[in-house]
């Protein structure tokens, strides 16, 4: 993510694409435009399950701080 995500034209988009692109280590490539996780493997069919996956995990976890930072507030 450090490395590229600044890589991208979009100042907000480089941040979520690179960071995917470490996790599920593959690399996402916009001919030229961007290149993040070079050297990685390219991304194939099959890796939409992973980001799927990932996606899901990311928004729970949002949902489940959202909760508790409710709960703690209520007292």
């Amino acid at each position: 993510m450090r490395r590229d995500a600044t890589t991208t034209d979009s100042p907000n988009a480089g941040y979520p694409m690179s960071t995917t692109a470490g996790a599920l280590e593959i690399e996402l490539e916009k001919t030229g435009q961007y290149n993040l996780g070079a050297g990685q493997s390219p991304a194939q069919a099959n890796d939409i399950a992973q980001a799927r996956y990932l996606m899901a995990l990311v928004i729970g976890l949002a949902v489940a701080s959202l909760i508790f930072i409710k709960k703690r507030d209520e007292g």
